[in-house]
């Protein structure tokens, strides 16, 4: 954990990102390019449906202003990274939930550059701007309550395949079983990755 680049763990977050959208694909849709956005170093660009859309909508209500995305979609590995950085108060993170918290990993989130400047559109599309705690992140307000992460649910479901001796539950929760097989986990990720198969009853 000495970088600040939650690049480390690239491949096991696409990983995640991949089986995350076999199993809820409106909560993982890959946003679209504009002329006007620009995704920052590291970015996964993909958001829940409705907060993709409402984006667009901003974006496209000032076309000549730009926008830059400094954080959209988080799995739960970069998630784990940056609560640490939060917690050690390094690498210039203000404010961070615990892994399996951060609407972030549920695509509703973004870090935005711009913040001040792009507040207006993203407020007409109901994005709640976070104020002084954390002047960078919106959260777009229609989203789901609180409840089971799917990149927690993700990466639970890619241990087992890998790890049928070990297994744990795969209830979408970031317990301590969860975090302890995360420390363990190849940064750059599985042997066996993501499965849209169901496993079905022999």
């Amino acid at each position: 954990m000495g970088s600040c680049s939650t690049e480390s763990v690239d491949g096991l977050s696409r990983q995640i990102i991949e089986q995350a959208r076999c199993l809820r694909p409106n909560e993982f849709v890959p946003l679209p390019k504009r002329a006007n956005l620009v995704m920052a170093p590291n970015v996964y660009p993909y958001l829940e449906l409705g907060a993709r859309d409402r984006l667009l909508k901003a974006l496209d209500s000032k076309k000549s202003q730009t926008m830059t995305i400094n954080s959209a979609l988080r799995t739960v590995a970069q998630q784990y990274l940056v609560s640490h950085w939060s917690l050690s108060k390094i690498c210039g993170v203000q404010m961070a939930t615990r892994p399996g918290e951060s609407n972030h990993e549920i695509g509703t989130a973004l870090d935005i550059k711009e913040a001040a400047s792009w507040r207006p559109a993203l407020e007409a599309q109901d994005f709640k701007w976070l104020g002084a705690a954390d002047r960078v992140h919106f959260d777009y307000k229609s989203a789901s309550p609180t409840r089971a992460a799917t990149d927690v649910l993700a990466f639970q479901k890619l241990w087992n395949r890998n790890h049928k001796d070990d297994a744990i539950s795969e209830s979408g929760r970031f317990d301590a079983a969860t975090e302890q097989r995360l420390k363990k986990a190849p940064p750059s990720g599985f042997a066996l990755g993501a499965s849209c198969s169901k496993s079905r009853p022999r």
